[in-house]
């Protein structure tokens, strides 16, 4: 079998159309989900599932192991604290990636991250951690791709 490529955060918005993309091309996904009955809900099973949570690097060991790329969209928004699943995670999950030699690590960021007084930065200073995990994947010595999206509601749309 082939290394699957880790996407954290799969359940996720922007995670979902990741996972998709990879299937429709023929990768072999393994998804990082806090909730492995949902994420079964949401996919098939040629997709392996791997409990655990960015904030808890031992309960990413066994995702990170045996990865070829790391992709995450993780997103500590408005229900979770942006230190802990954005920054900390990201932190967390560099760490295993390098120990293991895991890369490209691929990041989903926001366009308004150099935008400290945007409106998303006003609840957890989400753009301020976004910010810092990109500061951390940048001096980690890992090749890496930061993926800029624009994360505000209006710019969504339902698929």
């Amino acid at each position: 079998m082939t290394q699957p490529i880790l996407v954290v955060g799969g359940t996720g918005r922007t995670g979902r159309h990741v996972v998709w993309k990879l299937l429709e091309r023929g990768y072999g996904v393994r998804v990082l989900t806090r909730d492995t009955q949902q994420a079964r809900r949401l996919f098939h099973s040629e997709i392996e599932y791997v409990q655990g949570n960015v904030g808890a690097p031992e309960t990413l060991v066994d995702a990170v192991r045996g990865a070829r790329t790391i992709i995450t969209a993780a997103y500590g928004g408005n229900r979770e604290r942006p230190e802990i699943v954005d920054y900390q995670g990201t932190r967390n999950l560099l760490e295993l990636a390098k120990a293991e030699g895991v890369h490209p690590f691929i990041f989903t960021s926001t366009i308004y991250v150099t935008r400290p007084d945007h409106y998303l930065n006003a609840d957890g200073q989400i753009l301020t951690w976004k910010g810092r995990a990109e500061a951390l994947i940048r001096a980690s010595g890992i090749p890496y791709t930061v993926f800029y999206l624009d994360a505000t509601p209006s710019s969504t749309t339902s698929q």
